[in-house]
This record gives C-alpha cells, structure tokens and sequence, in this order.
C-alpha cells in the first residue's frame, strides 16, 4: 500500500532515545497515551504535558502527522477530493483504522466488527 511505517524509530544511538520516539510517534497519531502509560515514561516531561498532550516545541518538530493527515497523505486517488463519495470514502477507512488503532487492546475492535465496517462491506 504506502510502503511506509506507521511507527518510524531508526537512526537512534540509545534505546532510552528509540523509547522516546516511538511514543512520541505514538502520540502524534493516535492522541494522548493513557495515564498509566505516561507514568512509565521516564522522559515524557520533555515530550507531553501532565495531560499526554504534546509540547508545542515536540508537535513543530514532530516526526509524524495525526492519523487523518497521513490518510490524506497516502491515500489512493479513489479517496482524494471533496466528492461527497470520496469524503464519505475516506471517513469509512478512517473509522475502520481508529477501530484498530488503540493503545488499549481492550478499546480495539475485534475482528468480527472490523467485518462488519462500511469501508470494508463497499458494494
């Protein structure tokens, strides 16, 4: 498909620094870690606020974009416009990957209901 990572933790000396990246990506895509995960972060004051909400500094020079800007970055040409159809396209697959893309496995759908999603069920 996009041929790209959604995760991208590379050219890092230390794997304190690998950490840090990878919740930082983390959280530029999916939002905010839960609170029981951002107490184990030992860096996270130089990354996110109290709350898990990036550093204005860290979202500048982020490493990633928000879940819906990749999409638009990488998605097919059928879903690239401002048709209804192709914007109601997109919101589908969307809603179909934020359904997978949960820090907590007990929020992700299972796959019976990742079945049963409009984008996947296009006639």
């Amino acid at each position: 498909m996009t041929r790209r990572g959604l995760f991208s933790i590379d050219g890092f000396e230390t794997r304190e620094e690998q950490d840090d990246e990878h919740l930082q990506g983390i959280t530029e895509i999916l939002g905010p870690l839960p609170q029981h995960l951002l107490a184990l972060w030992p860096n996270r004051a130089d990354f996110v606020t109290d709350s898990g909400e990036l550093l204005p500094d860290v979202v500048e020079e982020g490493i990633g974009e928000p879940l819906d800007e990749l999409i638009d970055l990488y998605c097919p040409e059928s879903m690239r416009g401002e048709e209804l159809d192709k914007r109601r396209e997109r919101e589908e697959f969307l809603s179909l990957l934020r359904g997978m893309l949960k820090v907590r496995p007990e929020e992700r759908k299972s796959a019976a209901e990742l079945l049963k999603s409009e984008w996947l069920n296009r006639a």
